[in-house]
């Protein structure tokens, strides 16, 4: 007679997807917090991060007008001054002569009613007409106001 193996107990069907589902059950706690320390880390980082770099960024600072439009004024007088060049040459163009007042332009519809006042009105403009063209210089500004 030769030996016989061992008897291996037999086991309930419930015992093993019992003890399945616990190992399930704890590998899902594990990854779900895993998860969740990431996401906690990275959250961290950004505030850290976005405090290093905008510390010294005051995003209520009042600016200074006066300064911003002393800037911009010669700017913005240039560029006045290019509509209505161009405007004026293309009334010419158009009519054989250059119009005796800027607001013809207008009337044309060449310029807007803004064009002329921003961001100095027409007064602030010497402007004459010639046969062969015409002659557009800026006034110096009238502080007798």
């Amino acid at each position: 007679m030769s030996p016989s193996p061992p008897a291996v107990p037999e086991k309930n069907g419930d015992d093993t997807t019992e003890a399945d589902a616990r190992k399930v059950g704890i590998t899902t706690l594990i990854v779900h917090h895993s998860i969740t320390v990431l996401i906690l880390v990275l959250f961290l980082g950004l505030g850290v991060w976005s405090y290093l770099n905008f510390q010294n960024t005051d995003f209520f600072a009042s600016v200074d007008r006066v300064e911003l439009e002393a800037q911009l004024q010669p700017s913005l007088e240039s560029a006045q001054q290019s509509r209505l060049e161009v405007a004026l040459e293309v009334y010419a163009l158009l009519n054989d002569r250059y119009p005796t007042r800027f607001e013809e332009l207008v009337n044309a519809g060449l310029l807007l009613p803004s064009d002329l006042y921003y961001p100095r009105g027409p007064q602030s403009w010497l402007y004459e007409p010639h046969a062969d063209g015409f002659t557009l210089e800026s006034r110096p500004p009238d502080n007798s106001q």
